[in-house]
């Protein structure tokens, strides 16, 4: 069964909540928003690039320090 308390999303639509911690330990909670499941996808899929890619130039900055 859905644990969403509100309606559910459409047909191919998704119910997104994003939560994220921001470098001061702050949690920040948006509120729920119904958008296309290939928006999801592709807005997730952009995050995990910029995060590697930033994991990756931390890492080649450290090597080239050390």
């Amino acid at each position: 069964l859905p644990r969403i308390g509100t309606k559910l999303p459409r047909r191919g639509f998704v119910m997104a909540t994003i939560t994220v911690v921001d470098e001061h330990g702050f949690t920040h909670h948006y509120a729920p928003v119904e958008t296309p499941t290939g928006t999801l996808r592709d807005a997730v899929a952009l995050l995990h690039l910029q995060s590697t890619a930033m994991d990756a130039a931390a890492s080649e900055s450290q090597t080239q320090a050390g």
